[in-house]
């Protein structure tokens, strides 16, 4: 057995006398940020492998540990870049994400961080057999099952999940990422288990076949994205590594090899790729460098060095001609129609520090005064317009780079289209013919709002920092690890002419993603995409060859919303005294507002959250999707101006919530009162501008995304889940049906009645003075006066009856294979204690939860599970998706239910007391993390705020009550509630559709909903979910109860 064999060097003093005698050196540290506290410490092992050593503190207090070699901080100028993404843009709906008060009850809380550690490998897609596509993918997945020292299969990921960590793991064009966090307390232990997955793997023949599955499985769950069939249409038209098929499958995996050769090709692949020189590894953790450096010798030396394989080879020709010579037209399986021109750039890697491409993108994609954007928003032939290409990627890569210009059309821009074309060709003259001087001063002003943004730039979660740090290792220069994909470093004219000249040769590639081309006579190999391709119009060519410069473009204005003042108001006050919590500064009949300073992170950050509650919004499907049009409305006409504030460094995002709408700012705080000012006057003048073509244009739009989010069978299980649990919840396949009764004047009469009635709550929280905070009270006031006052809205949750209760619902996009099934458990009135209770299961049940179904039994590719709070009512979902025609949704529910009452059972039985300390002591440190960005520690007060709960010190109570838990009593709730005979259930399967060999049939993105009748007649068998609901008791209006120092 291999388990058996002695690994030489195992004894201690062994391998300390060993390691004694490996060389390490030092390479020159990273310049840093300002505002970054960490320590870096760079070195590479005597075999190659690189490492970047980083420590975080938990306070600022990092005086003591400063030394000369532990990350160098730059000078930088005092402007910023918008470092705040609006996480609703157009094709996104607000209340579409989660409408559950409280979801995430394991938020973090000042005490301890995570250590986290990444290891890049510098082996991707591209470098795959032509006989074995996909293999890079599937030794990925290979890696992970069990070593020499720890054969178990599931070791890593158990010991990881059990301690309170989590892992992964991706697979790019040219590289490999594995990733994991753990409390710090168990890194030593969890980095053995990691490096002995690279030192000495089994990947044993036993584990291929289940892996192989899950390749299949997870390209299945990707078949239907429209990113991915797009790119891999890109793919077949390139030559060389670039015509790869990265995701692989059962197809590429077992035709024409056998498993005995296969298992011979991905060793021989591993050990020739998989190499210390080819490593690339970060840490981070609050453990001194010293010790982290010591820690990665003692785990990581003993990974074998090689030869480093050939480069990439490149043809001369990257790309067939039908690249540059047809058009093609892509059929979507959303309800998308978007125009993609592409051009052939040299890789742009080497130009990391002048970034000629972010430069361009930056220009062709800003939507402010004389913009591409603006021109075709005011005509209503695009919703937004997007460019540039991301790097480390297919897009961008060691071969090429291909810059894209996509346009999100309207129906009237893809009925108009040439207009559309005309445009962009004469914005890409405009660039070609504007002096370069004139580009260095738009530069200039990126460049210096990079490095404001830079300079002030929040801290990252240590998961997130290892992954970028040791990606970055491979591509940037030693001293440029932290600033090379942040900063633009200097203007290089000529790089940047050239760039510009590039994109004004006629040698691009047009592509159309609608579904209104009148035929698609091709089908790409892999994902089966329908498509077609024309020969290069005359008509394009003409205007293209006829082009002039249209007299609205023009390059961006020097913009008014970049900051001056960074002063930190905490840094002049005794923080000690400060509150730790949120503190309500106002109160009237319709509004509150909570304010708190901030005095963790002391960055010149703040975030202003308004929550506009509305009757209008809450009575009905009607005001639902009014609000929703209304929202998107304002920020059409409010683009153009408020534009360059996001460009700024400030964020803002308006949209609909179950309540009402939400507005959030967001970024530098001297400048958010003026955005909000313009904002709220706005809306409150907006009624004058609106017209009737644009909401017709926003209507359909509209319309889109609510098919597009029908058509995920993982959005509609979920959103029939909430259907039939939350009182207030507008199922979205009502939203789509109401929305063609929606006319013009219903929204004017909307707008002028929805400010009327409002109860508004607001947070004012960071780099704010209470008096500030007030005068932005005042000024919604002023802004937004509501003549009537609106009641509180409470929202309550509907009880699920005792017993199994399923409801089975027909996927509504035709010939996906792709099943969703939920089995979700009400558990009551939500108490301190309940939650942790839940919270303890769901830790004790996730990792076997996975192993058994996912790992051992390939039940689907995605198996989780999570605890749930709906208006104060507590719950636990299991969720498990799948391919039907592999696995169908009934025998994977019953699956479920057997885990529940048998696997568990066991598995609680069999815990010991030790066992049941780790996942206890896990907790409580998962409790006591300390969140690293103000948005986190502001998500978790607004969470309070808006469901008017206010137990702002929920986690540290919640870390208590843990610390209370015993054994039996896990064991005792999980016996007499969750599988108790009386237990509420409700199982939510959406299922695929199972025949491959079916034939599409869209009716126009028409969404059906099609419930799936019991045949048996069972009365816990869901036939009408209105029916059912209507029967349904509700809970009264429910707010958890603080019940710390009870026993129930």
């Amino acid at each position: 057995m291999l388990h058996s064999l002695k690994r030489p060097g195992t004894e201690a003093g062994e391998l300390k006398v060993k390691l004694r005698k490996l060389a390490m050196s030092e390479i020159i540290p990273p310049v840093k940020s300002y505002s970054d506290k960490k320590l870096y410490r760079h070195i590479k092992l005597q075999n190659g492998l690189s490492a970047m050593l980083v420590q975080h503190f938990i306070d600022d207090d990092t005086s003591k540990h400063e030394h000369h070699n532990n990350g160098r901080h730059k000078n930088l100028s005092e402007s910023e870049e918008s470092a705040v993404s609006n996480q609703n843009d157009e094709d996104s709906e607000g209340d579409a994400e989660e409408e559950e008060d409280g979801d995430d009850l394991d938020d973090d809380h000042p005490k301890e961080k995570m250590a986290a550690v990444a290891l890049c490998i510098r082996v991707g897609s591209f470098f795959d057999p032509e006989k074995v596509q996909g293999l890079s993918h599937f030794l990925e997945h290979m890696i992970f099952m069990g070593s020499e020292k720890y054969p178990k299969e599931n070791e890593f990921d158990q010991y990881i999940s059990n301690n309170g960590g989590s892992d992964n793991a991706m697979t790019e064009c040219e590289y490999t990422m594995f990733y994991f966090e753990i409390v710090e307390e168990h890194l030593n232990e969890s980095l053995d288990r990691f490096a002995q997955l690279f030192v000495s793997p089994l990947m044993l023949k036993d584990s291929m076949e289940r892996e192989m599955e899950a390749v299949e499985s997870e390209f299945q769950n990707n078949l239907t994205d429209d990113d991915n069939r797009i790119m891999q249409l890109c793919a077949s038209v390139a030559n060389g590594p670039a015509s790869t098929f990265t995701w692989g499958n059962l197809k590429t995996l077992k035709d024409g090899i056998t498993n005995d050769e296969l298992y011979e090709i991905v060793h021989e692949f591993r050990r020739r790729h998989y190499i210390a020189n080819r490593m690339f590894l970060c840490i981070e953790s609050s453990s001194p460098l010293d010790d982290l450096q010591e820690l990665i010798k003692e785990k990581f030396s003993l990974v074998k060095s090689g030869p480093n394989p050939e480069p990439l080879p490149i043809p001369v020709n990257l790309f067939k001609p039908e690249f540059y010579e047809k058009v093609f037209y892509v059929k979507p399986k959303a309800d998308k129609t978007k125009l993609y021109i592409t051009f052939l750039l040299p890789s742009m890697e080497k130009h990391y520090k002048s970034k000629p491409h972010d430069y361009l993108a930056y220009i062709i994609q800003h939507e402010g005064v004389g913009s591409l954007n603006s021109f075709l928003k005011k005509r209503l032939l695009s919703i937004k317009i997007e460019a540039g290409l991301e790097d480390q990627s297919f897009e961008g890569n060691s071969m090429f780079s291909l810059f894209s210009i996509s346009v999100t059309l309207t129906e009237k821009g893809y009925e108009n289209v040439e207009t559309v074309l005309e445009a962009i060709f004469s914005f890409l003259l405009m660039l070609k013919s504007t002096p370069i001087e004139e580009h260095k001063k738009a530069y200039m002003e990126l460049k210096q709002n990079k490095e404001t943004a830079f300079k002030y730039r929040e801290e990252k979660t240590a998961t997130d920092n290892v992954e970028e740090i040791a990606v970055s290792m491979m591509y940037y220069e030693p001293e440029d690890i932290l600033t090379g994909s942040e900063l633009l470093f200097d203007f290089d004219c000529d790089i940047v002419q050239d760039l510009i000249d590039y994109i004004n040769e006629r040698r691009f590639n047009i592509l159309f993603l609608t579904d209104k081309h009148e035929r698609y006579d091709k089908i790409e190999k892999w994902f089966g995409t329908e498509y077609d391709e024309i020969d290069f119009p005359q008509s394009y060519v003409k205007l293209w060859d006829n082009r002039r410069i249209n007299s609205e473009f023009s390059m961006p204005p020097p913009n008014e919303f970049i900051c001056e003042k960074f002063d930190i108001i905490v840094s002049k006050l005794d923080s000690s005294t400060l509150p730790q919590f949120p503190e309500k500064i106002y109160e009237s009949k319709n509004c509150e507002c909570f304010y708190k300073l901030d005095n963790v992170f002391k960055l010149p950050h703040a975030f202003i959250c308004l929550y506009f509650v509305s009757p209008l919004t809450n009575s009905s499907v009607r005001g639902m999707v009014l609000t929703s049009i209304y929202s998107m409305i304002v920020k059409h006409y409010m683009t153009e101006k408020l534009y360059p504030a996001i460009c700024a460094g400030l964020g803002y995002q308006l949209y609909s919530e179950e309540k009402g709408m939400l507005l959030k700012l967001s970024g530098y705080d001297e400048k958010l009162p003026l955005l909000l000012d313009i904002i709220t006057k706005d809306l409150k003048t907006i009624r004058q501008r609106m017209e009737e073509n644009v909401f017709e244009t926003y209507r359909k739009h509209l319309k889109k995304i609510f098919n597009n989010n029908l058509i995920n069978s993982k959005f509609l299980n979920k959103d029939c889940r909430l259907n039939i649990v939350t009182e207030h919840h507008k199922f979205f396949y009502d939203r789509f049906n109401m929305i063609d009764n929606i006319n013009f004047k219903e929204l004017l009469d909307f707008s002028d009645d929805f400010l009327k009635q409002l109860n508004i709550q607001i947070l004012v929280q960071g780099n704010v003075t209470k008096a500030k905070a007030m005068s932005i009270v005042e000024m919604v006031k002023k802004n937004l006066p509501c003549e009537d006052v609106s009641e509180k809205i409470e929202s309550r949750t509907y009880k699920i009856p005792s017993g199994n209760n399923t409801l089975c619902v027909k996927s509504m996009l035709p010939n996906d294979k792709n099943s969703t099934i939920t089995k979700y458990i009400q558990l009551g009135e939500s108490t301190i204690r309940l939650q942790c209770l839940i919270e303890f299961v769901e830790k004790i049940m996730e990792e076997p939860l996975f192993d058994i179904l996912r790992t051992q039994e390939q039940l689907g590719y995605s198996v989780s599970c999570s605890h749930r709070c709906n208006h104060g009512i507590l719950g636990l979902c299991v969720s498990i998706q799948c391919q039907e025609n592999k696995n169908q949704t009934s025998v994977v529910d019953e699956r479920i239910q057997k885990f529940l009452t048998n696997d568990m059972i066991e598995i609680l039985d069999k815990m010991s007391d030790e066992d049941f300390e780790t996942f206890q002591n896990a907790l409580i440190k998962l409790k006591n993390m300390v969140e690293v960005e103000l948005e986190s520690e502001v998500g978790r007060h607004w969470s309070e705020i808006t469901c008017r709960e206010y137990i702002f010190d929920r986690l540290h109570l919640e870390a208590q009550m843990i610390a209370q838990l015993t054994r039996n009593d896990v064991v005792e709730f999980y016996k007499t509630q969750i599988i108790a005979a009386d237990a509420r259930h409700l199982s939510i399967q959406v299922i695929g559709n199972a025949n491959e060999d079916s034939v599409e049939v869209v009716d126009d993105h028409v969404p059906k909903l099609e419930i799936i009748s019991n045949p048996q007649e069972d009365k816990n068998f869901i036939n009408d979910m209105n029916v059912f609901k209507s029967s349904l008791e509700l809970y009264p209006v429910t707010k958890t109860i603080i019940d710390l120092f009870t026993n129930n």
